[in-house]
């Protein structure tokens, strides 16, 4: 799945704790929010879960998938 206004993940991460099965790449242009996020979702990230990107989502065509995870 792909979350274009990722933020702090409210949407998202309750979706990939529910479903063991899903993953996502999250977009976002507020970096800071990013980082914050890269460290407290770390456990998702590492299990090849979940991508965040530093990006507009209108540059989704842009963003390569198999390099994301």
């Amino acid at each position: 799945m792909f979350d274009g206004t990722f933020g702090g993940g409210n949407h998202t991460v309750p979706l990939l704790r529910t479903h063991k099965q899903l993953r996502a790449v999250g977009s976002d242009l507020d970096e800071k929010v990013l980082n914050q996020c890269k460290l407290e979702y770390s456990d998702l990230i590492k299990a090849n879960r979940l991508a965040l990107v530093h990006r507009n989502f209108v540059n989704l065509p842009s963003v390569d998938l198999k390099e994301a995870f």
